[in-house]
């Protein structure tokens, strides 16, 4: 049958979207798809196995079904496949592979990825050290909305790693990743408003930002 109807029937009687639930319909449908190489299904088969859910838990599985969708392209795949690299979840741990397909994810405008392998590039991880290039991927994350990038932008602009020291601009990030609810970034408001580093000294702001951190405020 058509992999691309056969995919969305299996969307629907997975989530019951006007039809009762039917996990081993829907997983059957999914290996359908998958089999003719139609790359959602594939990945919906990683999620499966990863979760355990419509299928046993089987992280191997998961990993092969993941592969065959981010050779394809898939970005979430890739991003999955990233992870389970680094983490030895399903494969054999192996930190060439996690950045391969983590740069593929990024490549593709992948947030989570984006972030992850400017993660590598700062901090060293798989033995490449280029802070310049991690902030370009951290700040592409930003963009998108992603807290925990926005957070190390700001760092990075206050410590000066990676880029000239700028306060004002460390302030910039921390409030976009502080409205993110990142309660490191509120912390970080807080201290920026009280000693009025990239700031004018603003104690009310200061209080505001400092129980919002305390209290986990998104």
């Amino acid at each position: 049958g058509d992999a691309r109807a056969q995919y969305n029937l299996a969307v629907t009687l997975a989530s019951g979207q006007g039809v009762p639930v039917d996990q081993a319909k829907a997983m059957e449908l999914f290996k359908k798809a998958a089999n003719q190489g139609f790359a959602d299904a594939q990945f919906a088969l990683g999620q499966a196995y990863t979760f355990g859910v419509g299928l046993p838990l089987n992280e191997e599985k998961a990993a092969k079904w993941y592969e065959k969708a981010a050779d394809q392209g898939h970005a979430q795949a890739q991003y999955n496949l990233g992870v389970f690299y680094r983490l030895g979840r399903g494969v054999p741990l192996n930190l060439e592979r996690a950045q391969k397909y983590l740069r593929q994810a990024a490549n593709q405008g992948h947030a989570d990825a984006q972030y992850a392998f400017g993660n590598t590039l700062f901090f060293c991880k798989y033995g490449t050290l280029d802070q310049t290039l991690a902030l370009d991927w951290w700040r592409q994350a930003a963009e998108r909305g992603h807290a925990l990038a926005q957070f190390n932008l700001g760092m990075a602009h206050k410590s000066g790693l990676g880029t000239p020291v700028d306060l004002a601009k460390a302030v910039k990030w921390w409030l976009k990743a502080a409205e993110n609810g990142d309660p490191k970034a509120q912390g970080q408001l807080a201290l920026a408003y009280e000693r009025g580093e990239g700031v004018p000294v603003d104690l009310a702001k200061a209080a505001m930002w400092r129980k919002k951190a305390e209290r986990g405020d998104g």
